[in-house]
């Protein structure tokens, strides 16, 4: 049989082989981010938010669902919900993201009650934002969505 080697620190090579796990460094890597979008148009939004510059470490699910408002925001806690149910894609923040447009006064703001009692961040536009985006994805060469 071949001569056995043993680590009694005299070979570099062996040395360094040595090393144990419990050496080695702990929480390098960055935590990742689930960020849930629910948003009123389909393909439109989606690929808007798409385009933005997001961290490696994040990961956005963007979900367009045609309803609005207080109904949008009810969606985004199910959708939340359901999600949380298996702890690898749970979502670390929720966003829900709808026009402003005609809608009464009280469904808008039922929105906003029902997203604070649920922990959903609300985000909202007008048409003159909406067409000022499409305006300059087209006019910076990135072409119309």
């Amino acid at each position: 049989m071949g001569k056995k080697h043993h680590n009694d620190g005299s070979n570099p090579l062996l040395r360094r082989r040595s090393r144990s796990y419990m050496d080695r460094p702990v929480d390098k890597l960055p935590i990742r981010q689930r960020i849930l979008i629910v948003c009123e148009a389909s393909e439109q939004s989606r690929i808007i938010f798409l385009k933005f510059p997001i961290p490696k470490d994040s990961v956005i699910d963007v979900r367009g669902t045609g309803a609005n408002t207080a109904s949008l925001v009810r969606m985004a806690i199910q959708i939340r919900d359901q999600a949380g149910q298996d702890e690898s894609i749970k979502y670390d923040q929720v966003w829900c993201v709808f026009d402003r447009d005609a809608f009464s006064a009280q469904n808008f703001n039922a929105a906003f009650q029902i997203a604070e009692q649920n922990d959903i961040k609300i985000a909202y536009s007008n048409e003159a934002f909406e067409l000022l985006v499409r305006s300059t994805f087209y006019l910076s060469g990135h072409g119309d969505f």
